[in-house]
Parts: C-alpha cells; structure tokens; sequence
C-alpha cells in the first residue's frame, strides 16, 4: 500500500511544485514496480498451482497480469490505474483527513463532487477563481468557506474514466462533475494545503499602493 504523501504544512506554492512532482513520480513507480510486479507473480503462481479449463477465468488472470489495478481479479471489469497527469478534488480539512485515512477516494457525496486538473499551487487561481469554476460544474459542491481549504490527489481509474460525468472547460483547466449514482474509486497519493490566491488580500494591497501613490503625489505637487 502506498504511503500518502501529507503536505499540509507547506504553504508556499514554489515549494508545494515539485513536492507534488515527486509524489506523483514516487506512486508511479510503486504502481509500476510494486503493485503490477506483485500481480503477475500472483497469477504465475496461481497459474502453476491450478490449471483452470474456465476460459473465463484464464481471460480474468490475464488482464489482471497485464496492468495494475485496485483490486484482485475478478470476472467484473477491472478498476485500472491509468496512466495521465494528477488530478485533484478541493475540500474542507476534515474531509480531506477522512479520505487520507481511507486511502482510497470514492466521490460518494450528498451534494456531488468536482474532480479537475487545476493542481493546488496553480498561479493566477484564486480562491474566487475555484468556487465559480467548481459551482459551474456542479451546483452547491462549493458553498462553505472551508470548501477549499484542502486537496486530495490521485490518478484516475478506469472506474472514474468509465463514469457518467459532466465535463467543463476553463482555460487549460478541466472540471468533471461525476454522476452520484455511478461508483468509482481511485487511489490517494497526496493530500494537503490548498494554496490558491486570496482576491481580498490582492485588492487590499493593490488599495494601500494606490493610497501610497496618492500620498507621494500630494507631496510632489
């Protein structure tokens, strides 16, 4: 199982970048060299214990050799880990802890969830930026002040890509609204603080340069 990586303390995006990308690199190794390496030694040993006459079952092994997944074999559809660039749910502290301890995110709300690929230290985003962005994808999924306070990081599954969703562009930024009635689950690498720009604080500071500016001005002239 994957040690989640908890950046909560940092609060400086240059510094959050590349603790990201090297989380993102960590869990794509595990996934490659721990959890798709342990699924065919698992079906060579079951393959040289059983010889299996159920065509079905052989079908099954097979694809659970070829690519890791989160789950043992089954004759269901396996849930895949795909491979592709994070992507990341926002939320209130408490709920990202919830998730973290889990380990596995599945979107199962009351209200609906906004999945997108805006990355927590995205420069120009504010906080503004990401409750209209959220709310145009799915209503309501951002309406509390701790709404995005935290994030939660995973790459997607063949669960989440097979879903029904809603999907919505802005700008570079992609925003997938999951039905609530189609189950997925995908596999937590990164949780933390999220660190968007906070529009009052700009304008305050852009209000005291101009105020300061002003001041200068009345001096000179």
């Amino acid at each position: 199982m994957f040690d989640i990586v908890d950046t909560w303390e940092i609060r400086e995006r240059e510094v959050l970048k590349p603790v990201l990308s090297v989380a993102e690199e960590d869990y794509c190794y595990f996934v490659q060299n721990t959890v798709a390496s342990a699924q065919r030694s698992w079906v060579d040993l079951v393959a040289n214990l059983f010889n299996s006459p159920d065509s079905d079952i052989d079908d099954a092994l097979n694809r659970f050799a070829d690519a890791p997944c989160l789950h043992g074999p089954t004759l269901e559809p396996m849930n895949l880990i795909l491979k592709g660039s994070p992507m990341y749910v926002y939320c209130s502290f408490e709920e990202m802890r919830s998730c973290a301890t889990k380990r596995f995110y599945e979107g199962i709300s009351n209200r609906g969830v906004v999945i997108c690929t805006v990355p927590p230290y995205a420069e120009g985003v504010t906080r503004d930026d990401m409750s209209v962005w959220q709310n145009q994808a799915c209503v309501n999924t951002c309406s509390g002040k701790n709404d995005l306070d935290a994030y939660i990081a995973f790459l997607p599954t063949s669960s989440l890509q097979e879903s029904s969703y809603w999907h919505t562009k802005n700008g570079i930024y992609s925003f997938l609204a999951p039905s609530q009635t189609d189950a997925f689950c995908c596999e937590i690498l990164c949780v933390g603080r999220a660190l968007f720009e906070d529009r009052s604080r700009k304008e305050k500071l852009r209000n005291c340069l101009l105020k300061l500016l002003n001041y200068r001005l009345k001096l000179l002239f």
